[in-house]
């Protein structure tokens, strides 16, 4: 079942929603409606000459902005009369008026595609950072997490683990980093003069694993700097202690 779209305001935002992929101009949106699954259709037009208008049906959903020509034959009649009475210098100016086009659209997706990939970057980089928080990955294996994500997220390779079972690879990574085992659990354990420090240090790691001692010590130089400095998250105190 699809619910009519009505509201002025909404209509105007699905127009420049539209308008991010088509720049040739739209004149109206004649239809909009909400389907089963929250998805935007309907049609827009673009007026080109007095008597001749293209008719686009389009779909806005979560991951695209999709549309298609409705009347593709009379727009291809209208544009070979049209170009049967131009002269030379008219069809210079028409062709060099499509290039401009084309280039500015090459500009614009390429301005949306690197937007995109700032905001799957710091989607992935808050991902790793909670890791850290939670003790599951170590501050030293958050620039490479990211990266494996990244190239994950540009692959988009679907893993079959079951019939039912085919996630993106990049979901499959992400929770199974999710479940892993905390790398550091955090205890209490004693200062040299008998008193509980900031935590022990336990290990969710078979007997013989070797043991980043480094990334350890800048662990216990940010709990002591958050413990000298109250208030302060865990990810900035790693920052503050040079790691």
């Amino acid at each position: 079942m699809v619910t009519p779209i009505k509201d002025g305001a909404q209509i105007i935002a699905i127009k420049d929603i539209l308008e991010t992929q088509y720049s040739d101009g739209i004149t109206s949106i004649s239809k909009a409606e909400l389907d089963d699954e929250d998805n935007i259709i309907g049609i827009f037009e673009d007026k080109i000459s007095p008597t001749v208008t293209k008719r686009y049906a389009f779909k806005i959903t979560d991951e695209e902005i999709g549309y298609r020509l409705m009347n593709a034959k009379e727009i291809a009649n209208f544009i070979e009369e049209d170009e049967e009475d131009m002269n030379e210098t008219d069809f210079t100016e028409r062709e060099a008026s499509l290039n401009a086009t084309a280039a500015e659209l090459a500009k614009q997706a390429q301005k949306i595609a690197l937007r995109q990939a700032e905001l799957d970057r710091k989607e992935d980089m808050d991902f790793a950072e909670s890791l850290i928080k939670d003790g599951r990955a170590l501050p030293n294996e958050k620039e490479k997490l990211v990266t494996m994500m990244g190239t994950m997220r540009q692959n988009e390779t679907v893993v079959e683990f079951s019939e039912e079972d085919k996630p993106q690879m990049l979901d499959a990574f992400k929770e199974m980093l999710s479940k892993r085992p905390p790398v550091i659990a955090f205890g209490e354990h004693a200062k040299p003069d008998g008193k509980p420090k900031h935590g022990s240090i336990n290990f969710a790691a078979p007997e013989g694993t070797e043991v980043d001692m480094e990334a350890l010590e800048v662990h216990e130089k940010a709990l002591a700097y958050q413990e000298a400095h109250p208030g302060t998250d865990y990810m900035s105190a790693i920052s503050k202690v040079g790691y």
